[in-house]
């Protein structure tokens, strides 16, 4: 199977904000949040883009982190709110950080079952 030009994701996740904040405008214009979500946008698909380059998991998880702001921007414009949106919201919210951290911690070779700490604290059990 051939890969994906990594540049591809980056053109993708700019297309996605581009198109997002283009059907959100009106409605985060009305909330007085157009530039600060614009911003956050353009913060969040950097991100994602980056993350796409540390393996499968963090990029599909930064995808989901993704999403669920998304899902949060469109309720606070107004375009859409899905059956259960908070329950969803959380549910990509947590799915995608927990890819982020095993996805990160996989290519950094943490041994499975070892506690993971801050940097330089002693591991308890």
């Amino acid at each position: 199977m051939r890969r994906t030009p990594l540049v591809a994701v980056p053109l993708g996740y700019a297309t996605l904000t581009v198109v997002a904040l283009t059907w959100m405008w009106t409605g985060l214009i009305d909330v007085g949040l157009a530039v600060p979500v614009a911003a956050y946008a353009v913060a969040l698909a950097a991100m994602a883009s980056t993350a796409a380059t540390q393996g499968w998991r963090v990029g599909l998880g930064a995808a989901l982190f993704l999403g669920s702001d998304l899902l949060i921007a469109a309720g606070v414009a107004g375009v859409a709110q899905p059956p259960g949106a908070p329950v969803l919201v959380m549910a990509t919210y947590a799915a995608g950080q927990a890819l982020i951290v095993t996805g990160r911690a996989a290519r950094t070779g943490t041994p499975t079952g070892a506690p993971v700490t801050p940097t330089g604290a002693p591991a308890t059990r």
